[in-house]
């Protein structure tokens, strides 16, 4: 039987059942050729498909090379959004995460100030046990820094000679803290050299304000204020140190208490030099509370009874200050005012002062100034070159090194011309910002002689102010000039305006060596805190921290719904939605006309809803007996700001009526907690206590709650 026909790829045609080949008889010549061209076809077809074979697995191979390259990219950016994502997480606070616990007490009982508080240290401090201790003490906000403690640790021990760099000790302020029960929980990041005020850092990066993200969180403290307003690791108080302003700007751009001591009240041993006559170390904290803890802990007794004012005598509302301040500064000194029990009649203990041109009238070498600046202007640019001459003094050895490194002229990156804003950039590579250099720039151009008349002018200074102070008197007036700049898209311009500015604001404390508290007041349409300062005579800081620790919450009560009117006529504050309605309900509340006061509040909460409207229409309800509304009401506020005091006393009412006296009981404490003089919430209390002594609420009480009621209280 003939073969079966072979199909195109010279398979057998796929056929089923049996078949059967029979070897046919040989061929002729035509059959030889024709099997000779078909057997030629076949290899040409092989060879075809082989190289259909190679060029899919190149093509394959390709492809695969393709998709292992994008899994790569996608993986490197999981791996961005992961490190950015923990970088927001910690907002880039931390330099080194440490846990070094508090001692144990020498006896059981003893009562440590600061038990089971948790704190940050900037990286200016001496802390024994770090990583890096081989390589530094303290970073400094430079990696060059770190190069150049090395080289002198290596130096020190090649000559055998240890007198140069000592062992790393604990910072003297370190050690009594873990003393009175603190635990430490990290380094925290800061300015380089500690020479800014606004957070930045060119090597390290800018942490991230908690308060406002997208502006700066300000400096030289960045990350201690930073770790604090957002309680990074549980942390409840941080420290900074404070010489123009590095405690109190990032605590009012952070929204957060800071407290800068009286020059010398604070040890500074184990803290990097930098201003000699400048330097203090001061601490940050969420509550009042804390911040005075920390000071009664830290801060020397006070010489004598001179200096231990126990309450402000006098207090006097800067005007020039005012005039550079937002409206809401306006605002946040009005409510400082009315929390002390004043307002803006200036009568009796409050008066206006224009200090700027008191000192430039009553110091004889501002007196004589012919350049037009205003007091406050040349009072800033006295403290910045008596400043930067200290500086340049603390850091000429290691000056010495940078330029020993690098070849250059100290090793700056920018050279400036004058002490002015004018500067022309060269390129060197000094390994110092841009800015740091520039300042160090300007700074070594101040001579002794220049230093010496400049101390002149700062006992005049001195002199005047004690004066000022000498009754009791307390300067208030806005930390800032406002809420913090943006963080981005500013000129270079805009922000050395903003600097000169803000410094007007922080000259005084610095040059005369005062204390200073920072008290945060947050404004719900604001975009960022906002921040209150009082300035006390030397050595009366016990007093302020007793001051912020007494009065903050009504501040924060009063703030922003009162203004001093006088101050507001050339800078008016910002309407606020719904605040008319509200007037007109608090008029018709006093009237008695309380279904009209509610009409009010209620189109005053279609506008906008703040917590006071809702308070006030809980006060209403509360006159009504209404009880169900005023608990509601007054939850409602309360979940908006959590230290309204009023809200948890009305609702604390509201649920004595209803019979819920645990709850009431709990609300009482926290009132008493935010604000322990207040009378109501005593009184309340101590009425309680005797009806459960009593045995009067044991029928309308259930039993587990009143065990715990009366344990509580």
């Amino acid at each position: 039987m003939k073969g079966e026909e072979e199909d195109e790829a010279g398979r057998p045609p796929n056929v089923t059942g049996s078949i059967t080949f029979t070897p046919s008889a040989p061929s002729s010549s035509s059959s030889l050729n024709q099997q000779s061209a078909k057997k030629k076809e076949r290899k040409t077809m092989a060879f075809s498909s082989s190289q259909q074979i190679s060029i899919a697995v190149s093509a394959c191979t390709l492809v695969l090379a393709i998709l292992f390259d994008q899994i790569g990219k996608r993986r490197r950016r999981n791996r961005l959004k992961n490190d950015q994502k923990k970088k927001v997480k910690d907002c880039g606070a931390f330099v080194e995460i440490v846990d070094i616990p508090c001692p144990p007490p020498p006896e059981k009982h003893v009562v440590r100030k600061l038990a089971n508080l948790k704190f940050v240290l900037k990286d200016i401090f001496e802390v024994s046990g770090r990583k890096d201790e081989n390589d530094s003490s303290c970073g400094f906000g430079s990696p060059k820094w770190k190069e150049f403690m090395k080289e002198k640790r290596e130096n020190s021990n090649s000559n055998g000679n240890n007198a140069g760099v000592h062992r790393v000790k604990n910072a003297a302020i370190m050690d009594m803290l873990l003393k009175n029960g603190a635990s430490l929980v990290g380094i925290t990041h800061m300015d380089e050299l500690a020479y800014s005020i606004d957070g930045q850092n060119e090597h390290y990066g800018t942490p991230i304000n908690p308060a406002a993200d997208k502006r700066l969180p300000g400096g030289s403290s960045s990350g201690s204020a930073v770790a604090v307003a957002s309680r990074l690791r549980d942390c409840d108080f941080g420290i900074g140190t404070d010489s123009a302003g590095s405690v109190r700007v990032p605590a009012a751009y952070c929204g957060v208490y800071g407290f800068r001591p009286s020059h010398g009240m604070v040890s500074t041993k184990g803290c990097q030099d930098f201003a000699k006559t400048f330097d203090t170390v001061g601490w940050f904290a969420k509550g009042s509370k804390t911040l005075k803890d920390v000071g009664d802990v830290l801060l020397k007794p006070a010489d004598d009874e001179k200096y231990g004012i126990k309450e402000p005598k006098q207090f006097a509302i800067l005007t020039d200050l005012m005039k550079l301040a937002d409206p809401q500064g306006s605002a946040a000194v009005a409510s400082a005012l009315k929390a002390f029990g004043y307002d803006d009649r200036y009568v009796g203990k409050v008066s206006k002062l224009d200090l700027g041109e008191r000192l430039k009238m009553l110091c004889p070498s501002l007196r004589t100034d012919t350049s037009g600046k205003t007091g406050l202007e040349l009072i800033r640019d006295k403290m910045h070159a008596t400043l930067g001459f200290e500086i340049h003094e603390a850091l000429k050895e290691f000056l010495a090194f940078l330029e020993k490194q690098d070849g250059s002229d100290q090793a700056t990156a920018i050279a400036t011309a004058t002490i002015s804003n004018k500067t022309t950039t060269t390129t060197t590579t000094s390994g110092l910002g841009k800015f740091t250099a520039q300042r160090i720039e300007n700074a070594k151009k101040i001579t002794e002689q220049d230093y010496e008349n400049l101390m002149k002018v700062r006992g005049e200074i001195r002199e005047v102010m004690d004066q000022i102070m000498d009754n009791g008197t307390v300067l208030i007036f806005p930390t800032v000039p406002g809420v913090a700049p943006m963080r981005e898209g500013r000129s270079e311009e805009e922000v050395q305006a903003w600097r000169m500015k803000t410094f007007q604001f922080l000259a005084i404390a610095s040059f005369c060596g005062l204390p200073q508290v920072a008290i945060p007041l947050r404004y719900p349409d604001a975009e960022g805190p906002h921040s209150v300062s009082l300035l006390g005579g030397f050595q009366t800081d016990k007093m302020l921290l007793e001051c912020a620790f007494r009065y903050s919450a009504q501040m924060q009560e009063h703030f922003p719904n009162y203004v001093i009117t006088e101050m507001m006529k050339s800078n008016p504050a910002p309407k606020v939605p719904g605040e008319e309605e509200k007037v007109n309900g608090n008029k018709a509340f006093a009237e008695g006309k309380y279904e009209d006061a509610i009409s009010w509040y209620d189109k005053a909460l279609e506008k906008k809803k703040l917590p006071a409207y809702y308070a006030n229409r809980a006060l209403v309800y509360l006159k009504m007996g209404k009880m169900e509304e005023v608990e509601k009401d007054c939850t409602e506020a309360l979940e908006m700001d959590g230290k309204y005091v009023k809200a948890y006393l009305r609702r604390a009412k509201a649920r004595m009526i209803l019979g819920s006296f645990l709850e009431a009981a709990m609300d009482y404490e926290e009132a008493l907690r935010l604000e322990p003089t207040n009378r109501e919430a005593r009184s309340e209390m101590a009425n309680m206590q005797k009806h459960l002594e009593s045995g009067a609420m044991d029928a309308s009480m259930p039993k587990d709650d009143l065990e715990i009621a009366r344990s509580f209280i």
